[in-house]
């Protein structure tokens, strides 16, 4: 015998399959994908030119500070994320690795303004973030 008619189980199981998607979407980086045309001219110059580099040199992640402030205006516009898992203590008093997801990540391989760094500047500029 079940506690819930079979409308209200249809109901439930339809919003919990609706909440799985849209997690997969953000996890994947759907909206940011398909926002980024139109969010690459609003980006500062400094944070355009790291996302060139990711590009230009093939690395969706990268092991920098926590608190450096290209990172965090990156990380606010969710275009770059943490991996699940992290935070606390040790990420605000150590490094930790930062990533491009999946769909934003394809999205920056197809825009223009994105592939217009060479690998060597490229690799200078994410020596620079990644060591600092």
């Amino acid at each position: 015998m079940s506690f819930w008619d079979p409308e209200k189980r249809s109901a439930y199981l339809a919003k919990t399959a609706q909440k799985s998607e849209d997690l997969r979407r953000h996890r994947e980086g759907d909206a940011i994908a398909r926002d980024l045309a139109r969010l690459w001219p609003e980006l500062e110059e400094s944070e355009r030119d790291l996302l060139r580099a990711l590009v230009a040199t093939g690395r969706k992640s990268f092991i920098a500070k926590h608190d450096l402030p290209l990172l965090r205006g990156l990380l606010a516009k969710d275009l770059l994320r943490y991996p699940r898992g992290q935070g606390g203590n040790w990420m605000r008093a150590a490094r930790t690795s930062y990533a491009v997801a999946p769909a934003a990540w394809q999205a920056l391989q197809d825009l223009d303004g994105a592939r217009t760094t060479d690998p060597a500047t490229a690799e200078t500029l994410l020596r620079e973030v990644t060591s600092s």
